[in-house]
């Protein structure tokens, strides 16, 4: 049984008392439960403790097989001296992100608008009368590093602010939460939405293919199981040339997933990213969520190509989350963590000497040829550059070409190279390995459970390894009294504990589970399964929807007290967002619906994507799972689908347009070609507001760590550097510690070619404008320039 717990032991002291989060469920709670830190969970006493005391909040947000969560717990969570701050100045809240995805949605919209981007662990300050940030993070090292202030000077920085600079603390709070609010709110009125959007999202898409490394877009690389999910269902709509141009898009990239080192050719399943282009090196943790989606991809394209290898990718999936990730009080843990022993990956890394020493010399002969470790090592821990190299195992070729390259038939390499893994994961065994973290989510298991009993193919009822008997036993544990769900659930020390109120995508995720099983159940016995999907349906619009005017909206959470605004988001990332899940939902229940109430179940799903037809026409690949319904909707409900096409026309996000109102950045050139080895230059211009100032590039060092500087970097891609001869700051009268820019100023830019080019390369400027009384949240300007190679 995997650990309940996964605490890495040599950072807890023997006789250290534990705190208030020793109490909680959550395993990620639990790995903090004996810092020096008073953590408290995220609730009533904490914000009653903060508004006793005067000071604010600290609330750090991760999860529980989160690497730099583990690393920022062992420099400063776990440092008597950094507790021992936290402790007077602040009153700290530990949170689980995967029990509150409501939360870590909402802060991570303030994180992002206020940094440029986001991460775990989040580190966020609020204002503890209205919950509010007004700053916001990711991780903070003990000592510093890559031009990130130490954590204990930040906690030292808020803290301040807080107590000499109240008002421009509430200021910074009112202008991140409404931010956040133009993010996640319901919009005000609808935009036209029709075939036009799925064409837009399809050519986007297509125009995100990598051609050479398979996927979308640049390194850090993740799968984007929807936007395959999207392209398998255009396909058969489309013309032959966009047809090869979905097919080349979609088998690229899932055999260069399936050869690289993202994908565990000994025990199955995926990591949750690569680190570079190449799906070479993995961020090594495995989560339940991408394990469901590729399952998915990969058994459909394998049906859709008649291709064997990608079954026996599928069936590998199923047996890492079988016999890894299988609770046996009833359905499925949440992830496998990324590290072993401080050591990111370590259990999954390979030598050729360790191959040699494990199987005979035919068979390990056989193994290092087609892992390529015969080649230079593929892997060297960032973290840790004292360790010696070795190899992360990726295939350099599909199965057939591999065995037409050894001169082998393929049924004979592939017979031999599983014999070989088979004893190469009883091996692995013996090593340490990663905990688990045992919580049972509800939306995770539903996706799990829908990507096991496919469309058109009956499943086993009695199967106790099975969909049906995996989504009794979770429905058992996670359904509440008044017939609700619950959130998560998890066996621990001191019993089975279920709790937080199920969210939209816990709801549409369980609904579309109930749907898949029922229709993969021969006979009367699929007729429980589609009544109980009714259920959540019907419960899930009683809970989350609410009307707007002539519209109605659905939130991702139930009203409550702890949150400044009810979010209705849209974006679809590492996982579709609940509305989309949801807008699935209904379309699922109405195909199997008698045709009144398939009528009325498109209607409500034609309503709500009016009420969100804004943010779907500004963006459609960022919600390209709701755009996947409205293509359906368009061909079950034609006079339905012509209702959205009523409204503004769509406006495209403008990535010119810049939050800072106090500053403009101009270019003197629309266009650059960049050879390799020949450098080039361009001016641009910078023009700040009359009354503001720009945090200078150099701000000095005495100035505030929370200040943004000046810089000019290139974003959207590799291959392109962007150097440049900052003018140096001065000081101001209201701020003498701190080094500023004041009116126009023309700045040098160097761009040069830098390693392989991918994705397409943008210009970018971060600053931060500041006056005599306010700082304005940092922005980031996207320069309109076109960086092209020569």
């Amino acid at each position: 049984m995997p650990d309940g717990n996964p605490h890495h032991p040599t950072q807890r002291p023997a006789n250290r008392p534990a705190n208030r989060l020793a109490a909680s469920t959550s395993p990620y709670l639990l790995q903090h439960a004996h810092n020096p830190v008073d953590w408290y969970p995220w609730g009533e006493e904490a914000f009653a403790e903060a508004r006793r005391r005067n000071v604010p909040i600290f609330l750090s947000i991760g999860y529980s097989t989160c690497y730099w969560c583990h690393v920022m717990e062992r420099e400063s969570f776990e440092d008597e001296a950094t507790a021992k701050l936290m402790n007077e100045r602040l009153v700290c809240i530990k949170l689980d992100r995967e029990e509150r995805p409501d939360l870590d949605d909402i802060y991570m919209a303030a994180t992002v608008a206020m940094t440029g981007q986001g991460g775990w662990p989040m580190s966020v300050f609020l204002e503890p009368d209205t919950l509010r940030p007004f700053f916001c993070g990711t991780y903070y090292p003990k000592e510093p590093m890559h031009g990130r202030p130490t954590f204990s000077r930040v906690v030292e920085g808020m803290s301040d602010a807080f107590r000499t600079q109240r008002e421009d603390v509430r200021t910074q709070a009112a202008r991140l939460a409404q931010s956040v609010e133009e993010q996640l709110a319901a919009p005000a009125a609808p935009a036209a939405i029709g075939v036009e959007v799925v064409e837009e999202a399809l050519s986007r898409v297509l125009g995100m293919f990598d051609p050479v490394n398979g996927g979308f877009g640049s390194a850090p690389k993740f799968p984007q199981a929807v936007f395959i999910e999207f392209l398998l269902d255009v396909r058969d709509i489309v013309d032959d040339d966009t047809r090869t141009a979905i097919d080349r898009c979609v088998k690229t990239s899932l055999d260069a997933m399936a050869m690289g080192g993202i994908h565990d050719h000994i025990g199955g399943g995926f990591h949750r990213y690569s680190v570079d282009a190449t799906w070479t090196v993995p961020h090594f943790e495995k989560m339940l969520y991408d394990q469901a989606q590729m399952l998915s991809v990969y058994s459909r394209a394998a049906h859709v190509y008649a291709d064997a290898w990608y079954t026996r990718i599928s069936q590998r999936i199923e047996y890492f989350v079988g016999s890894r990730m299988t609770d046996p009080a009833g359905g499925y843990f949440s992830a496998v963590d990324a590290e072993v022993a401080g050591r990111e990956g370590l259990n999954y890394l390979w030598t050729p000497d360790q191959v040699r020493a494990a199987r005979p010399a035919a068979e390990a002969n056989l193994v290092i040829k087609a892992f390529g470790l015969d080649n230079p090592p593929n892997f060297r821990d960032p973290h840790h550059p004292g360790d010696a190299p070795t190899w992360v195992l990726r295939l350099h070729a599909r199965p057939e070409a591999l065995a037409a390259e050894l001169g082998m038939p393929r049924e004979a390499l592939e017979d031999q190279f599983s014999h070989a893994l088979t004893h190469l994961e009883v091996e692995r065994n013996q090593r340490p390995s990663p905990t688990t973290d045992t919580k049972v989510l509800a939306c995770w298991n539903g996706f799990m459970i829908a990507a096991m009993a496919p469309s058109g193919v009956p499943i086993e009822t009695h199967d106790p390894h099975g969909p049906v008997h995996a989504l009794q036993r979770v429905l058992a544990r996670l359904t509440r009294a008044d017939g609700g769900l619950f959130r998560t659930a998890r066996t621990a020390a001191h019993g089975e504990a279920a709790h937080t109120p199920a969210f939209l995508e816990d709801y549409a995720a369980m609904a579309q589970a109930c749907l898949a099983v029922a229709r993969a159940t021969p006979g009367a016995n699929a007729g429980p399964w589609f009544s109980y999907a009714r259920s959540l349906i019907s419960t899930a619009l009683a809970t989350f929807a609410a009307k707007r005017g002539d519209s109605v909206a659905i939130f991702d959470a139930p009203p409550g007290p702890d949150l400044f605004i009810r979010a209705c988001s849209t974006h679809d990332g590492a996982m579709p967002c609940g509305f989309s899940l949801f807008l699935h939902a209904l379309l699922d229940l109405a195909d199997v619906s008698p045709p009144e109430e398939a009528a009325r179940l498109r209607g409500t799903c034609a309503d709500l994507l009016r009420t969100m037809s804004v943010r779907i026409a500004e963006n459609p690949v960022g919600t390209v799972n709701s755009v996947r319904a409205l293509l359906r909707l368009i061909r079950t409900a034609p006079h339905l689908a012509e209702t959205l096409q009523v409204g503004a026309a769509p406006t495209p996000v403008n990535p010119i347009v810049s939050s800072a109102t106090a500053v403009e950045v101009l270019a003197t050139d629309e266009r650059i070609a960049l050879a390799e080895g020949v450098p080039a230059q361009l001016t641009i211009r910078v023009r700040i507001k009359p009354g503001y100032h720009l945090i200078a590039a150099d701000p000095g060092e005495n100035a505030p760590p929370t200040l943004v500087p000046f810089r000019v970097r290139t974003l959207n891609g590799a291959g392109v550097e962007a150097y440049a001869d900052y003018p140096p700051g001065t000081p101001i009268p209201s701020a003498p510690d701190v080094l500023v820019y004041a009116g126009d100023f023309d700045l040098t830019v160097a761009l040069e070619r830098a390693g392989n080019w991918t994705g397409t390369p943008l210009l970018v400027v971060t600053c931060q404008a500041c006056s005599d009384t306010e700082c304005l949240a940092p922005a980031q300007l996207e320069l309109d320039i076109a960086i092209d190679r020569a």
